[in-house]
């Protein structure tokens, strides 16, 4: 090369400020032109190839990290926790009877794989179902023990004839959608059983994505059903303004628990015209269930995440539900009715 060797060494020192090296050319250097542009292409080659193998790093590293969270079930989207005292009641014995009227409409969502239908008995049956107690070493403390956990996936209400919301996270898109069933009836019963078995009317089947939320902003999932539910209310809910002061009632399946009716709640902070934060004594499998104003009885929002909610108590070599005070933690996220685009 022509170039000097001092000024050939500048350049390949200082490559994030090769474009410097131009400045001979403009003050009369013509006879390098050639050589010097050859060798900036050089440099600007290896930089973006260096810029791209950085990014398809971060992008594998993005991709890759929901799959080891959830893995490793750490995953914060669906986590609950317990503010205060346990409010956690099942529908027959809450006492204020208009809530277990609500009930009758909130749904548990349960995945097709986990039955199996029986063309003699014309029905549907639960398989591989575990007790609370049996899924990880619980506290000898931690209520629910002896019931059916991990059943239903994630929790919804009606909010038309035939139309259901829950959480975004819960269905993603048209094959999620098709792949799980809508159950309104999963609770305990008073002589302590749960249905372990439906017929085919007792179940609906999601066959249409009408609306799915921004999952950063509104994460919320509005589904059409196959057909209209009978016996059945859909929920009345908040269409303008704001949630205001008071208690808070949830309804769902928590841990995927049979229904329970959750008292208690109260709002922490209203973080806009999307969510708005509260206490509420909820876990995974309540993402998406129906959050009340006590004294309206109107629904002012869907669940849809919170803090991680069992944690691991060295001294009794168990795991209990976290408990907070009431107003400390980080709280549980709501989406606004008024969120819900659709049903605007």
């Amino acid at each position: 090369s022509r170039l000097p060797r001092r000024f050939l060494a500048t350049c390949r020192k200082h490559a994030s400020v090769a474009p410097r090296c131009l400045l001979p050319i403009l003050s009369g250097w013509r006879t390098v032109t050639l050589p010097l542009l050859q060798f900036l292409l050089e440099v600007r080659a290896v930089t973006i190839l260096l810029i791209l193998f950085l990014s398809s790093s971060m992008i594998s590293v993005g991709l890759c990290a929901p799959l080891i969270r959830a893995s490793g079930e750490k995953v914060e989207k669906e986590k609950r926790v317990i503010y205060g005292e346990d409010g956690r009641f099942e529908v027959y014995l809450f006492p204020r009877p208009r809530f277990k009227e609500f009930a009758k409409s909130t749904s548990a969502m349960l995945k097709k794989e986990r039955l199996t239908f029986s063309p003699e008995k014309n029905r549907y049956t639960l398989k591989n179902s575990l007790l609370l107690g049996e899924i990880k070493n619980f506290c000898p403390s931690e209520r629910f023990l002896n019931s059916p956990a991990g059943v239903a996936h994630c929790s919804g209400f009606l909010v038309g004839e035939d139309l259901l919301l829950t959480a975004g996270h819960c269905v993603k898109w048209q094959p999620q959608c098709e792949g799980h069933f809508w159950h309104f009836g999963f609770e305990m019963r008073p002589n302590g059983s749960w249905p372990s078995s439906f017929s085919p009317e007792e179940l609906y089947r999601c066959v249409e994505v009408v609306e799915i939320g921004d999952p950063l902003e509104k994460d919320y999932a509005l589904l059409r059903l196959d057909r209209k539910v009978m016996g059945r209310t859909p929920l009345a809910f908040r269409r303008e303004g704001t949630v205001g002061e008071g208690e808070l009632i949830v309804i769902g399946h928590p841990v995927g628990l049979p229904k329970k009716i959750t008292e208690g709640g109260r709002i922490r902070e209203d973080q806009g015209d999307y969510l708005f934060l509260a206490d509420l004594d909820t876990y995974f499998g309540n993402s998406g269930s129906p959050v009340f104003h006590a004294g309206t009885g109107l629904v002012e929002g869907l669940l849809t995440k919170g803090m991680r909610d069992f944690i691991y108590d060295r001294k009794q070599k168990c795991y209990r539900s976290r408990q907070c005070a009431m107003g400390s933690c980080r709280g549980e996220d709501v989406v606004k009715m008024t969120a819900v685009d659709f049903l605007q």
